[in-house]
């Protein structure tokens, strides 16, 4: 059976035909309509199917041993194709270069484990792009505990006297240490929170005893008291 088509690079024919004319290059696509019909063409075939045009696209055919006219790269195209269109009906036979050949050529007919296409017939990029549209997860960073100098460092910088931050950077590391590290139930996440809770809660009771003291010196002052003010 007559292949029906053969297969056509648009990116190769805008190459090929740069600076062609329109006419030209239909004159040069019917000819190799022609040669893809009938085969190598006879001089007085090509003179007849484009007249004077044949002498601007000459170039684009050679002729063969007998001297007919035809397009290489068409022809290549053709036996590509024409090779793996043979492929695909020896597959579907069972027939392919795995078939062992003992005598007489074994015909291995398709099953759920013998597949009828040959391994060189199967997309080899089939897996490529498997996971593509698959979001990516990132990746869950694992918590590693402070050191004590980590926790001056950081108790300093929120205007932490040096021996003060000393003893609370000891205090927290202590702490959390006989904890496992958790917060409540959950593994602490981020120790830099943990550490400002801990500050801002230090900071609080220093103001609340700053006040209470505060409330206490002002209950001490006398009616007399308030004579020599």
């Amino acid at each position: 059976m007559k292949d029906p088509a053969f297969l056509f690079y648009p990116a190769d024919w805008l190459t090929g035909t740069m600076g062609m004319t329109f006419e030209q290059k239909g004159a040069y696509m019917e000819l190799l309509v022609m040669q893809f019909s009938v085969g190598h063409m006879e001089h007085h075939m090509v003179g007849q199917q484009v007249g004077r045009i044949w002498e601007g696209i000459r170039c684009k055919f050679i002729q063969d041993d007998q001297g007919r006219w035809y397009n290489e790269r068409l022809e290549v195209e053709q036996l590509k194709r024409q090779k793996y269109s043979e492929s695909r009906r020896n597959n579907l036979k069972g027939i392919n270069q795995y078939t062992k050949n003992d005598g007489e050529k074994e015909v291995i007919r398709p099953t759920i484990r013998q597949p009828h296409m040959a391994p060189h017939m199967i997309n080899v990029n089939k897996d490529v792009n498997k996971d593509v549209n698959k979001p990516v997860k990132n990746p869950v960073k694992k918590f590693a505990p402070p050191t004590e100098p980590d926790l001056q460092v950081y108790f300093q910088s929120k205007g932490m006297a040096p021996d003060q931050s000393t003893l609370e950077a000891s205090k927290f590391w202590n702490f959390y240490e006989s904890k496992g590290w958790l917060i409540g139930k959950n593994k602490m996440q981020k120790w830099k929170s943990a550490a400002a809770n801990w500050y801002n809660t230090i900071k609080e009771s220093k103001n609340e005893s700053r006040n209470t003291t505060i409330s206490g010196a002002k209950s001490k002052i006398t009616p007399d008291d308030l004579k020599n003010w």
